[in-house]
């Protein structure tokens, strides 16, 4: 019942006039060792999401975009796929290592057009370490 007059008030007229939406979608390339210690490295896609606003009717949530420039926080999650000798043969001998997740957060600091960020990360699964990324992103409207 909750979800039926969830979708009446999405789908009418007044909802769809007062509400928005406003994210963030990032796409690039990474490069990065086939697995922790290895020599080897491995070229793949990276991406990124990010809710910056929404809202629906008089309840909103995040903020103007187009004013949120100077510091801010953000959140910080990462995957690590399993580990195993029979993918990587020069691990033979070693036992696998489960999948990792990683959680965390940090600071950013963007002004139009440029975003830098330093995170910081736990591990859980088959690591329980810390680890922490800096970066900086450059940001196109389209």
């Amino acid at each position: 019942m909750r979800a039926l007059i969830a979708f009446a008030l999405l789908a009418s007229p007044a909802a769809a006039q007062d509400s928005g939406l406003s994210f963030e979608l990032g796409l690039g390339a990474q490069s990065a060792p086939s697995y922790f210690g290895s020599a080897d490295t491995e070229v793949g896609a990276t991406g990124s999401f990010a809710l910056e606003r929404f809202s629906i009717g008089s309840l909103s949530f995040g903020g103007d975009v187009a004013e949120d420039y100077g510091l801010g926080f953000k959140g910080s999650f990462r995957y690590i796929g399993e580990r195993s000798a029979a993918e990587y043969p020069e691990l033979a001998g070693l036992e696998t290592i489960d999948p990792a997740v990683e959680l965390g957060g940090g600071l950013s600091y963007s002004w139009p057009g440029v975003e830098i960020f330093a995170v910081a990360r736990r591990g859980f699964g088959g690591h329980e370490g810390y680890v922490a990324d800096v970066g900086g992103d450059l940001i196109v409207d389209v």
